[in-house]
């Protein structure tokens, strides 16, 4: 089983805020689905204790960060809270 949160809210990926739709999930949530991120990694148990990384889509890496690639280690800003993304 997995736990998945959904809400539109405010995101900052570099200095203006946009709303986008996101997603709070645990890190069973992609062994559920048999899935993987296309780059980088999912979740660790780690990562849920921390809870500061992010997993974003790949629109959302090609349209602020260029390729997919290229968003790994960067950063965005949900609610003053800063996350590193992994995949």
């Amino acid at each position: 089983m997995a736990d998945y949160w959904n809400d539109t809210v405010a995101v900052m990926a570099g200095p203006a805020a946009e709303y986008t739709n996101v997603a709070f999930i645990s890190p069973e949530f992609f062994p559920v689905f048999s899935d993987e991120p296309a780059v980088g990694r999912a979740f660790t148990a780690e990562d849920w204790s921390s809870r500061a990384t992010a997993v974003v889509s790949q629109a959302y890496a090609l349209s602020h960060f260029g390729a997919s690639a290229n968003a790994l280690g960067k950063t965005v800003s949900i609610s003053q809270r800063t996350f590193s993304i992994v995949g």
